[in-house]
């Protein structure tokens, strides 16, 4: 496999409020390209650790990947160890809260293979 999971695809929302009906239809590409290639997206913690003007999460992507069924991975993105987890919990709550599945021990342990 080329990928085991892309990393933060709402990352491209920082630093903007827009919400056309161009970057919905292209999320929900993203999403549908997820399931048929069977590479999970990442929740990415680092933005919440950065505050609202990260932008990411972005509830609507993941209200999108959710519709989709999109299988997920949380990712803290640590710049510095004392953030090896920081704020991963609450990735992990807006995953259940959306009902998104988590597969984040399974790519650890395909990785490690």
């Amino acid at each position: 496999d080329l990928l085991d999971y892309m990393v933060h695809p709402d990352f491209c929302m920082m630093g903007t409020n827009a919400w056309t009906p161009d970057i919905r239809a292209a999320f929900r590409d993203l999403a549908q390209a997820s399931n048929t290639f069977g590479i999970p997206l990442e929740i990415n913690a680092y933005g919440l650790r950065k505050g609202e003007k990260a932008h990411y999460p972005w509830l609507p992507f993941w209200e999108i990947a959710a519709e989709e069924n999109v299988k997920c991975v949380i990712g803290a993105d640590a710049h510095h160890p004392q953030d090896v987890c920081g704020r991963t919990d609450d990735c992990v709550a807006l995953a259940e809260k959306l009902g998104l599945q988590i597969v984040t021990k399974e790519i650890i342990r395909k990785t490690e293979d």
